[in-house]
């Protein structure tokens, strides 16, 4: 049982990736953009912020700027 939850793990870690570079394609690579996607990544990795305020922050960081 545990075994296959690892595996349902990494296959779900997979795709969040592949949805990520899928969504950063279109984009342009400025400067503003990347710091979005590394400060965006920076508080999720190193802070306890909920993710539904990261979203909320990025929902009022793009109709600000």
């Amino acid at each position: 049982m545990r075994a296959s939850l690892e595996g349902i793990n990494a296959a779900n870690s997979g795709l969040v990736a592949a949805a990520a570079i899928l969504l950063y394609q279109p984009l342009d690579d400025t400067l503003i953009n990347i710091l979005f996607i590394v400060g965006s990544f920076c508080g999720m990795a190193f802070t306890k912020m909920p993710s539904w305020l990261m979203i909320l922050i990025g929902l009022v960081l793009g109709f600000v700027l």
